[in-house]
């Protein structure tokens, strides 16, 4: 009976632990020499409300087209529904860049100096930098609204 509850236990404190397959971070190019953003700052981004850098340069958004998680982020950030984030999505497609995988999104972030993207944690590497979001990192609570 002992080894069944310590096995329920461990069984418990196991799902109560974060499923990191699900966590994005916020990525730009090496050289951009922005370290934070507020997640008010990247809702006005991705709503196309203000594209700019502090230094004045326009921002490039590149975001996974067929990533349901980048979706989810994306209306919670803004507040839309499914179907206002798509239809925002489509009457705006000029404005982003719209990538096939994540490591897409990494390749061309890394290699565009203005670029800013979503990308699940797992594919993040030497050549994109990631940014603070409300002064957390990726992986930590509250980083972005999941």
């Amino acid at each position: 009976m002992k080894r069944s509850q310590r096995l329920a236990t461990a069984l418990l404190l196991l799902s109560c632990l974060p499923a990191y397959a699900h966590h994005l971070a916020v990525i730009v190019h090496q050289d951009n020499h922005q370290q934070s953003v507020t997640s008010a700052e990247l809702a006005k981004i991705f709503k196309a409300e203000s594209g700019k850098w502090p230094n004045g340069n326009n921002v490039t958004v590149v975001l996974n087209k067929n990533s349901a998680v980048t979706k989810q982020v994306l209306q919670r950030l803004c507040k839309l529904g499914k179907d206002q984030m798509d239809a925002f999505l489509a009457a705006h497609k000029s404005e982003y860049l719209m990538a096939g995988s994540d490591a897409e999104v990494v390749r061309l972030v890394g290699g565009t100096p203005v670029a800013l993207g979503l990308v699940d944690v797992r594919e993040i590497d030497g050549k994109v930098k990631v940014l603070k979001v409300d002064g957390k990192l990726p992986l930590e609570k509250g980083y972005l609204p999941h």
